[in-house]
């Protein structure tokens, strides 16, 4: 929502409460703007930044000397944001204050579908799909081409051995990933895959109804990956240079996420940062084998179901 700076002050006093989850300059600026102009209590959301730069401070100190421990148990931030949320409420409105035993674990982000779009007639019946998504917000977060080959090729060995016929892939991304979206369909042609490539061609709430009809989603850490949990289908991610210690892994019991424990990782916050090795190990390194035969143990079994 776009308000313009003269109307700010009138449309902060129509606020019964403001949690500021994004903690950054602007959005602690209109949070004491806020405070002082109703002088409503106002809430920050914890973002676990020290930790986070902890992570990035070590990486750059001890490179490929070290390797990168994944957390046992890992906190999503969307436990985190509930969790605040809550705080919030039971703090400003009395009717809450009694909301004592609400599991964060139990609640997760979802999508109506039914209700943002109309049906895609790109899909058939009868016909196994599966996602891909090989775009992120920035190059540095996007698997290199050969990578997602060599997954495919797994894939496509692990048929081979059964009767059933291989799955369409569907590749999904914006206007900035149509070139990696065709080198990826040129491979996957190679192997005999059937490719719908609608890169570039969906909006955004268009998304959803397309990934719905799919088995499974194959993304990098990106914002596809989420949607594609909230509305219940799995996803497989990798994790290059970001981490999944940061709380945004696939949370759903069926997805998996695949990284590196290659020291250097996280090289930044948002992995927006070029390799400083100029390799990109913390992709090349995944196991690609093992990678192909989640995807085909997913897709399998959801076809069962």
């Amino acid at each position: 929502i776009e308000i313009k700076n003269k109307d700010i002050n009138c449309h902060l006093k129509k606020i019964d409460i403001l949690i500021d989850f994004q903690v950054n300059l602007r959005s602690l600026l209109i949070l004491f703007r806020y405070k002082f102009t109703t002088f409503n209590r106002c809430y920050i959301h914890k973002k676990n930044s020290f930790q986070r730069i902890s992570y990035i401070i070590k990486s750059y100190l001890f490179g490929r000397t070290q390797t990168h421990q994944k957390k046992s148990t890992l906190t999503y931030q969307y436990q985190q944001i509930i969790a605040t949320t809550l705080k919030a409420l039971k703090m400003t409105k009395s009717e809450y204050k009694n909301l004592t035993n609400v599991e964060t674990n139990t609640l997760k982000p979802q999508l109506l579908v039914s209700n943002l779009v109309e049906k895609q007639n790109t899909t058939k019946k009868n016909v196994t799909y599966i996602c891909l998504a090989p775009g992120a917000s920035y190059k540095t977060k996007r698997a290199p081409v050969e990578v997602f080959h060599t997954i495919f090729y797994n894939i496509s060995t692990y048929y081979e051995t059964t009767s059933l016929k291989k799955p369409t892939v569907i590749i999904l991304g914006d206007k900035n990933d149509i070139t990696i979206a065709e080198q990826i369909s040129q491979k996957l042609y190679s192997i005999q895959f059937e490719v719908i490539n609608l890169t570039g061609k969906l909006m955004l709430q268009q998304l959803p109804e397309v990934i719905k009809k799919s088995k499974v989603v194959i993304c990098n850490d990106s914002a596809i990956g989420h949607i594609s949990e909230a509305i219940d289908i799995p996803v497989v991610s990798l994790f290059g240079p970001t981490s999944e210690n940061f709380g945004f892994a696939p949370h759903l019991k069926k997805s998996k996420v695949f990284s590196s424990s290659i020291g250097c990782r996280p090289c930044s916050k948002h992995g927006k940062h070029p390799c400083r090795y100029s390799d990109h190990k913390c992709f090349t390194q995944l196991d690609k084998k093992h990678i192909g035969k989640t995807i085909f143990n997913i897709a399998v079994n959801n076809d069962k179901n």
